[in-house]
């Protein structure tokens, strides 16, 4: 074969890994901080009413991350949380906080901007935009949780909600515009995208060289080499 026919070749291939994106490789998203004191079943109390449901600290969490995020069976509607900048220190309490907005007190905000789904799915609560300084809990804070119903209307027996893979996340797994959704297909759809309107850090791919990419490139260079010995000869 022809020198000149194959770097013709050579540069066609090199061409089509740019074009359709072999030169790629992975970013992956900021690094997780998992809250695995939050993964539990919470129940309201025996009579239906508010019940404490544990304390779930932020000692050593990222200041950065963006997003409060968990899976969960149940119902929301009754789930209060307060955030506490020191564990010891009741009068630095914030919230509290709900998902159902009619409920008295503060509403959190989803990151993707529409209202939480409160029976089953995935919720990703954006810190800053709900009015949470994660900064300000990272030392000796944290929150806790409260599950039940008021005095005009308790829980009825059984009710309880379970939380799964609880985290605070750079990434959110809401997309922009779509609500939370409940069922498992919407969620495996939620996940493949990520908020880019608040700064989310973003899973995905970049244009960047790898090693398909060098190994093409050393090869052209290999025969651009051999050739220009084969003329000087």
């Amino acid at each position: 074969m022809k020198m000149k026919k194959v770097k013709r070749i050579i540069t066609a291939f090199m061409a089509a890994a740019l074009a359709f994106g072999l030169c790629q490789t992975p970013v992956l998203a900021a690094e997780d901080f998992p809250l695995s004191d939050m993964e539990k079943t919470i129940k309201p109390a025996d009579t239906g009413l508010y019940k404490y449901n544990g304390w779930i600290s932020l000692a050593g969490a990222p200041a950065d991350a963006k997003y409060l995020q968990f899976d969960y069976t149940g119902d929301l509607t009754t789930l209060r949380i307060e955030f506490q900048k020191d564990c010891d220190d009741d009068s630095t309490m914030v919230g509290p906080y709900w998902f159902d907005s009619g409920n008295e007190g503060t509403k959190f905000v989803n990151a993707n901007g529409g209202d939480f789904v409160l029976t089953g799915g995935t919720v990703s609560i954006d810190l800053a935009a709900s009015g949470i300084n994660l900064a300000d809990y990272v030392d000796k804070g944290g929150f806790h949780l409260h599950f039940g119903g008021a005095d005009e209307s308790p829980l009825p027996d059984g009710t309880v909600v379970t939380i799964s893979n609880a985290k605070l996340t750079g990434a959110s797994s809401a997309a922009a515009g779509d609500q939370n959704s409940g069922t498992a297909g919407e969620n495996a759809k939620n996940t493949q995208k990520t908020d880019t309107s608040k700064g989310a850090a973003k899973t995905g791919s970049t244009a960047v060289p790898t090693a398909v990419a060098g190994i093409v490139i050393l090869g052209a260079g290999a025969v651009l080499v051999y050739s220009n010995k084969k003329k000087a000869a």
